[in-house]
């Protein structure tokens, strides 16, 4: 049987216990892998009876255990807990004496796609995060250190940069949490995904929040397995080196509805929340795209492909002033949007060249008094179609490039971050922005839920920013 304790100190003192720190990771885990979206998407969904009844015999279990204070321990509650998941659909590959240890689901490459630990009085998540490493390290068919570096199988690390996985981990037999955990070699990510009261809530409104958690569960393991039943299972297997931790490594190849596939292959904004990378495309077939996919996952296989951006939108995104802005090329081009899940988005555009194509950041600062005529010239013809007054909201340095025609000094602009952009006197400030810049450049009325106006934008475009400031949280390069 697995031991917690024997595992903790097993377990490579260069591990770290995770890799992203508190309850949200540079990039949600519904980047990491379609699964996690899956259970995201269920958390809203209204539970079967079936899952119901479950989410009740677990209240019955734990008010047992603190009512009648038998001889129950962590072994025997996570006995009775996996009993009782079992009635789930998504218990149906337990193996061998896994149902007396820690609930692991095995999938074809015995992967953990789901691990239980209950504590009856401390917090078990740092055990099951090892719980997680030690299973992971021990599907010696999927992954495997070679030379002290983690390698991964070739065709699942063409299908998924990580190893996806759920964990249940009941706090102090009260609270029942759901985390997301994936391999980030030579780390963990691990962010909470949903949590429900386990005492005292039989038949109330709390047993409801218990039963969508687990039906979230359910959701998100079955997704998971269905995406390795999906994977190509080769005979005589290569293994590759796992990409070091980074954002762009962590994401999953994504897929659009007419069929192309992208790969995110270096971050434009390292060390900052705005989430937008260089990518390129994979090539249509299963075994290109698994080769391509390896290939640039190693670090190779990119060279001379074109360049693309993804961007990786929150909340809402301007794509109609987007793509009305380009159609008079004034922005890059739009490919494909996706919506990842309600509030993520991702938007494959044009990359603009800022080294042979002459394209670099416009300063309001610095610019010449032609130049910022011209700005404004192409702001008021980007953002005024069929009579009707556009505006972008977020003008700051770096969200602005021109490009200067030598021979005809004719100065060409592009505008990018629409995620704020649409009409005016529609679109408002989201609460998530920095108002303490548009304090500091002294741009009047624009604060979280006031309307974005026509004169917030023009006065980025000709005053003299402080540029101190904004300069220290770098802007993506297109």
């Amino acid at each position: 049987m697995w031991d917690a304790d024997e595992a903790a100190e097993t377990h490579p003192a260069w591990m770290p216990t995770r890799v992203m720190a508190g309850n949200t990771a540079p990039v949600p885990l519904t980047l990491v892998h379609p699964a996690f979206c899956a259970f995201v998407d269920a958390l809203a969904e209204v539970p079967p009876p079936r899952t119901v009844d479950v989410a009740n015999g677990l209240v019955d279990t734990v008010d047992g255990y603190f009512n009648v204070k038998g001889d129950w321990t962590e072994r025997t509650i996570n006995r009775d807990f996996i009993f009782l998941l079992q009635q789930l659909p998504f218990i149906t590959a337990l193996e061998g004496d896994v149902i007396a240890s820690d609930g692991t689901v095995y999938t074809c490459f015995h992967l953990p796609a789901l691990l239980v630990a209950a504590n009856l009085h401390h917090d078990p998540s740092a055990s099951n995060d090892v719980a997680y490493y030690t299973r992971v390290m021990g599907a010696k068919d999927a992954v495997r250190v070679v030379d002290g570096r983690l390698h991964m199988r070739e065709e699942l690390l063409a299908a998924l940069p990580s190893v996806p996985c759920f964990q249940l981990n009941i706090h102090h037999g009260s609270v029942l949490e759901v985390r997301g955990v994936a391999l980030a070699a030579p780390g963990l990510v691990s962010e909470a995904l949903a949590a429900a009261p386990l005492r005292g809530i039989r038949g109330g409104t709390g047993v409801d929040a218990l039963a969508r958690v687990l039906h979230a569960c359910v959701a998100g393991v079955t997704a998971l397995l269905t995406a390795y039943d999906g994977i190509g299972h080769q005979p005589r297997p290569t293994f590759t080196p796992m990409p070091p931790p980074s954002l762009e490594a962590l994401i999953y190849p994504l897929e659009f509805e007419d069929g192309r596939r992208f790969k995110c292959i270096r971050s434009l904004n390292p060390g900052t929340a705005r989430l937008a990378f260089e990518a390129v495309e994979l090539p249509a077939g299963g075994a290109a795209v698994a080769a391509a996919a390896v290939a640039i996952a190693a670090g190779s296989g990119a060279a001379g492909a074109p360049r693309f951006v993804i961007k990786l939108a929150r909340g809402r995104y301007g794509a109609d002033i987007h793509r009305r802005a380009a159609a008079a090329g004034y922005a890059p081009k739009i490919y494909n949007i996706k919506q990842l899940r309600s509030d993520v988005c991702a938007v494959v555009m044009d990359l603009l060249d800022t080294e042979g194509g002459g394209w670099e950041r416009y300063n309001a600062e610095t610019a010449p008094v032609a130049t910022k005529a011209e700005v404004t010239r192409a702001y008021l013809a980007a953002f005024t179609h069929d009579g009707n007054t556009y505006v972008h909201g977020d003008l700051r340095y770096g969200n602005v490039f021109i490009r200067t025609d030598v021979a005809t000094g004719h100065v060409g602009v592009m505008f990018i971050d629409f995620d704020w952009a649409g009409r005016a006197g529609e679109v408002v400030y989201p609460s998530t922005m920095n108002y303490e810049l548009w304090q500091e450049a002294k741009v009047d009325g624009a604060s979280p839920g006031y309307y974005i106006t026509r004169d917030h934008d023009l006065r980025w475009l000709d005053r003299s920013h402080v540029i101190t400031t904004i300069a220290c949280h770098p802007t993506w390069l297109l």
